[in-house]
């Protein structure tokens, strides 16, 4: 069985093979990787764990519920991008899951529906706003774009794992009916869920993964190239 040394392993090869992939871009898509690379997991983390505390406490309300504090067995992330808008991640919770492990698991009754994620574009800035600025230019590079959006989706995967090991022991946490063994995924909406976390009977709450400053993911010497994009 998969633990969570496991995941966050896997997690940190694709990531780390996402960047590979881009080890020369285009002078188009340079600025992207090179903000990128300026940003720190520490910092996208500690985002991420905010948001999701949020969340836990947004998920604690009764009036949230098809069925009243019912066990939770998942959660997921997901969200949907058709060009137009900017993306929110949405949290969806479940009462149970078949083949957790598997590359298509199999989600039970959803308890909570489409609620209380995190803004995406912010955790990926500033990979949507980019796009908005830049996805009409004649000579727009589509297919080397998809392959920083990989990139920048696969670091979210990767912090929202640290995140996740960070905020297990919350008191927001702690209050929800999470029934162990207990899985969190996130995906794209067209895209099979990614495991991210497993809390099982092995699992400690909280383990202690440095996180930095959530502010920090706004590089201040790159801010004037972001602020060019829509002048």
């Amino acid at each position: 069985m998969i633990d969570n040394e496991q995941i966050r392993s896997q997690l940190a090869a694709e990531l780390n093979e996402a960047r590979r992939n881009l080890a020369a871009p285009s002078e188009f898509l340079a600025p992207l990787v090179q903000y990128f690379d300026a940003q720190k997991n520490a910092d996208i983390a500690a985002k991420l764990a905010l948001d999701l505390l949020e969340a836990f406490d947004y998920w604690r309300n009764p009036e949230q519920w098809s069925e009243p504090l019912a066990p939770i067995k998942a959660a997921c992330i997901e969200w949907y991008y058709d060009g137009s808008d900017p993306p929110e991640a949405l949290g969806y919770v479940y009462a149970s899951v078949k083949n957790a492990m598997d590359e298509d698991p199999d989600f039970g009754v959803r308890l909570i529906d489409g609620s209380c994620g995190f803004e995406l574009p912010e955790a990926c800035f500033p990979l949507y706003e980019f796009y908005e600025a830049r996805r009409d230019d004649e000579n727009f590079p589509e297919e080397e774009y998809e392959a920083i959006y990989q990139l920048y989706e696969r670091r979210v995967f990767y912090c929202l794992h640290i995140a996740l090991a960070n905020v297990t022991g919350s008191e927001s946490f702690k209050e929800l009916p999470v029934d162990r063994p207990f899985y969190f995924y996130a995906n794209e909406h067209c895209d099979s869920p990614h495991l991210l976390f497993i809390l099982d009977a092995e699992t400690a709450l909280s383990e202690a993964y440095e996180l930095g400053r959530s502010e920090a993911i706004y590089i201040d010497e790159l801010s004037d190239w972001v602020s060019s994009l829509t002048s």
